[in-house]
Parts: structure tokens; C-alpha cells; sequence
């Protein structure tokens, strides 16, 4: 993981440093940018980056190669506050499931880490881990990790931690994110259907600055977003917060 060293002039404040900041160090965000192999992504992280650097936060970016297993695996242990998930997300399961909330279809946060029958052979076979391929490349598999792997196999308990997935689906069912909130994250802010890279960066921004300078807190700047920015025009996804 590397530090982010960026200088911006873009528009924020110091609610999201207050929301979240318990100690004299102030708090600590962190970008996962899964997509930035397939996705345009230095720009996108950079601007992220300054909005949070000006609320005050220490920012960290992992890069793709970064997004294993093991990562999540220790993600709670990093202590961050802010944990911005620029990933894939896989689901299984109909649509008509979806519609009629079912609790058994599920969503799944892609890796970078490739896919192998011989690896993590336990895991698999218990569900914790699975296989996923994006549209893109689909020739392509990587490992993927969906409730069972945070319930069962991430170590330590995040602390109140806010968690933005911006992929496909993350919240077309609650199931992932309260897998985060049993895990001990505050709020998880997603994608309720597909949803285009380039329209959940946008949101995703967006996002970051109305909740860095909206005193009235962060469920006020995800309505707001979502107004604003509206469903995505391709796909109809609309941003969502859980609980």
C-alpha cells in the first residue's frame, strides 16, 4: 500500500475528519482500486484522494496487484475509517429472486488474485470463497469473497468504520453489507443494481464531498447524491446505505 501524496483544490470541509476521528492521530481512509487494471483510475483516486486529504484523513491507496485474499482478510485489522471499495462485485441468483428479496441471493467482492481449484480448497468448498470473471475479460477468473468470508474468515472487527462499495449490486440485497455491520462498520453505502464504472465514480465523488461538508451527516449527503446524480442511465442503479 502506498500513501497518498496529493494536492487539490477541490471543494470540502471537516465533517467527515469529525464523523469519524477518535483519537489525536485523525482518521484514516483508504482506497481499494480492484478495477484500476480494467478502469481509467488515476484520475478518479487523485480527486477522492484530495477530498479526503483536505477533511483531514491520512489516505492510503492499494493498488490492483494488492487486492488478494489476504487483504481482506486483514482489512478489519488496518483500523481505517473510511473504506472505499472500488471493486467488482459479483451476484448470483435471478432477478425475480432480487425482486421478491430473497435472502439467499448474494453479492460477492471480486479480487485481483487468480483463480486456482488447487488453492484455498477448504474455503471453497465451504462457500467462503468463489470464482468470478468480469465482462470485460472473462477468460480471466479471480477469487471472490462474498458474507460467509467476512463472517468466518476476516480477523479483527472494524470500529464504526464507514464502507463504500462501489460495484454492481452491492446493496440489490442487504446480505453483504450486513456482514460488514456484523463485523463492526457504522454504514454501508452502495450500488442497488449494475451500475457503470464511470457513473459510480461520479457518484462516488460526489459523495465524498457533500459528506465532508454536510452538517447535517452522512445519510443527508447519500440522498442528496443519489438525487442529484439520479439512477444510472444504462442500467437504473441508485445508491443505497445500509442499515
Amino acid at each position: 500500500m502506498a500513501s497518498l501524496a496529493l494536492a487539490g483544490m477541490l471543494a470540502g470541509g471537516a465533517v467527515l475528519a469529525y464523523w469519524f476521528s477518535r483519537d489525536d492521530e485523525g482518521p484514516s481512509a483508504v482506497i481499494v482500486d480492484q478495477i484500476g487494471t480494467v478502469a481509467g483510475s488515476e484520475d478518479v483516486v487523485a480527486r477522492a484522494g484530495d477530498i479526503l486529504e483536505l477533511a483531514g484523513y491520512d489516505v492510503e491507496y492499494v493498488t490492483p496487484e494488492e487486492v488478494t485474499v489476504d487483504f481482506y482478510r486483514h482489512l478489519p485489522e488496518k483500523g481505517y475509517d473510511l473504506i472505499v471499495l472500488r471493486t467488482h462485485i459479483a451476484s448470483f441468483g435471478t432477478s425475480s429472486e432480487a425482486a421478491n428479496n430473497q435472502s439467499f441471493r448474494g453479492v460477492a467482492l471480486f479480487t485481483n488474485e487468480p483463480y486456482s481449484t488447487t488453492k484455498y480448497v477448504e474455503h471453497q468448498r465451504d462457500g467462503r470463497l468463489s470464482v468470478a470473471a468480469n465482462s470485460v475479460a472473462p477468460s480471466d477468473r479471480f477469487f471472490s469473497l462474498d458474507a460467509r468470508f467476512i463472517a468466518r474468515e476476516m480477523e479483527g472487527r472494524f470500529d464504526k468504520s464507514l464502507v463504500m462499495m462501489m460495484g454492481c449490486d452491492g446493496l440489490a440485497t442487504p446480505v453483504l453489507a450486513d456482514a460488514f455491520v456484523r463485523r463492526g462498520a457504522g454504514s454501508v453505502v452502495s450500488w442497488d443494481a449494475t451500475v457503470t464504472s464511470s457513473f459510480s465514480d461520479e457518484g462516488m465523488l460526489r459523495l465524498l464531498g457533500y459528506a465532508a461538508g454536510d452538517l447535517d451527516g452522512l445519510r443527508t449527503a447519500v440522498i442528496r447524491t443519489a438525487m442529484e446524480v439520479g439512477p444510472d442511465p444504462m442500467f437504473g442503479a441508485t445508491l443505497a446505505m445500509y442499515p
